[in-house]
């Protein structure tokens, strides 16, 4: 039996960098945004508070409508980037799914070979019985799985369902 490695989607190259493209832009994002809230802080009415500067204030005044410009661009690509990423993820999904099937296909071809010679010796089990009951005419006291058949049948429609089958 082989060891099997699968990695989570978030460890692939595509999904790792597009992760890493929304933290950059959410990091630019905020600094955009404290530079916006500083100068609307600084244009806002001041009763109790110690007077603003005017070179500040003429700064504030000349730069708030490009902050919140600036703001909303990097909002827009915070939710391009947030996409992209959620595409790379089910995109890697995707790769792994495919994988993951043909491990599953192997992984289960083998456990019905098993399976199938299960069933033959335990049909062999209820022959011998059996046949010892008939030729005894002792109580018939199965040893044997009666459902085995039955159960197999049922797992195998399930395989089939999934299209795990050969």
């Amino acid at each position: 039996m082989s060891a099997t490695t699968i990695t989570h989607p978030k460890d692939l190259p595509a999904v790792k960098a597009a992760t890493s493209a929304v933290e950059e832009a959410a990091r630019k994002l905020e600094i955009a945004r404290e530079r916006f809230e500083r100068f609307t802080a600084l244009l806002q009415p001041r009763d109790d508070r110690e007077p603003v500067d005017p070179v500040d204030r003429l700064e504030a005044e000349a730069g708030i409508i490009n902050a919140r410009i600036e703001v909303a661009k990097l909002e827009r690509e915070v939710l391009t980037a947030q996409r992209a990423a959620a595409t790379a993820k089910d995109h890697a999904r995707e790769q792994l799914r495919l994988q993951f099937i043909v491990q599953e296909r192997r992984a289960v071809s083998d456990f019905k070979k098993k399976l199938l010679e299960c069933r033959t010796l335990n049909e062999e089990v209820k022959r011998v019985q059996f046949a010892k009951h008939e030729a005894l005419n002792e109580p018939f006291d199965p040893l044997s799985w009666f459902e085995f058949t039955a159960r197999l049948d049922e797992w195998m429609k399930r395989v089939h369902a999934y299209g795990l089958d050969e």
